[in-house]
């Protein structure tokens, strides 16, 4: 997933904390010219492994994930899913149109369709097997409800999972 956004103010820091790198910058107050280290963020999150433990990490500007090592933001993810709440672009940009999100999905947003919404939903495992018996947990039947792959929840392993989910609206597409 990949996000683009401007900073609402000189203190915001993207993922890696860094700072918007405007010094004059007033909370939303539209930067002078928005560039990539000045006012404008981009992050990208993604799972990887490292160690033989799997993360979400975020890499932030320009870096890139074939050669930058990224921040991680939660360990032991062993997978991730993220759906884009859509709603109808306003007609002739209509500052006072209706503004909601009408449905969430995984796949790319059609023309006509604008993303106001983000919702992810995160599996965490245990660091070590034999904490659980094959069975009784309802956790990877849940996962697979989500949308997640059916290879990264598996209780024959015997890991304890967790799902975590959450949204987020943009701010500039909602009301």
């Amino acid at each position: 997933l990949c996000i683009r956004f401007q900073a609402r103010d000189k203190d915001e820091k993207d993922c890696a904390g860094t700072a918007a790198g405007i010094n004059s910058l007033a909370a939303y107050e539209a930067p002078p010219a928005p560039a990539i280290g000045a006012g404008m963020f981009v992050e990208k999150y993604f799972v990887a492994t490292t160690s033989n433990e799997k993360s979400l990490v975020c890499l932030s500007g320009n870096q890139d994930k074939d050669t930058e090592a990224g921040t991680p933001v939660a360990d032991r993810v062993s997978g991730v899913v993220f759906e884009y709440g859509i709603g109808k672009a306003p007609v002739d940009d209509d500052s006072m149109a209706e503004r909601k999100v009408e449905s969430y999905t995984t796949a790319v947003p059609a023309a006509g369709n604008v993303v106001r919404a983000l919702r992810y939903n995160l599996l965490f495992s245990s660091t070590v097997g034999g904490l659980s018996s094959e069975g009784e947990s309802s956790v990877c039947d849940r996962w697979e409800a989500l949308g997640g792959a059916k290879a990264n929840c598996d209780t024959a392993k015997g890991q304890l999972y967790q799902v975590a989910s959450g949204s987020l609206m943009l701010r500039n597409l909602m009301p």
